[in-house]
């Protein structure tokens, strides 16, 4: 069973690699400069730090079940930072390798949660 949801995690992401390779290449988007990101303005770094705090006393009090938590914590973190790529960077059109970066890791939290219990 561990090893049905580690294929499945690993063919999300190199199908999440291919796929950000085609949305640079069709939307010409540039790679962006350094390894970390940097936000767009000071207000979307303040609000990434709390939903980091929320996130980790969360995990803290879910010790029995924290994959959901997890999962959850990054599809709202991506979608914060591509809607804050849409309203302050549209022109670089990074937003939507943001967003399309939240969908694997929201099938993999589809795969792993909802479907546990069937194999």
């Amino acid at each position: 069973m561990v090893i049905y949801y580690i294929s499945i995690a690993i063919v999300l992401i190199l199908l999440s690699g291919w796929g950000e390779k085609y949305l640079r290449k069709k939307f010409s988007i540039k790679k962006r400069d350094g390894f970390f990101y940097k936000p767009v303005t000071a207000f979307q770094g303040l609000v990434e730090w709390v939903l980091l705090i929320g996130f980790i006393l969360i995990f803290w009090k879910a010790i029995n079940d924290p994959i959901p938590y997890l999962i959850g914590f990054f599809v709202i973190l991506f979608g914060f930072r591509s809607f804050m790529e849409w309203k302050h960077a549209r022109e670089s059109r990074r937003y939507i390798l943001t967003l399309f970066t939240a969908v694997p890791i929201l099938l993999i939290w589809i795969a792993f949660y909802f479907f546990r219990g069937m194999i």
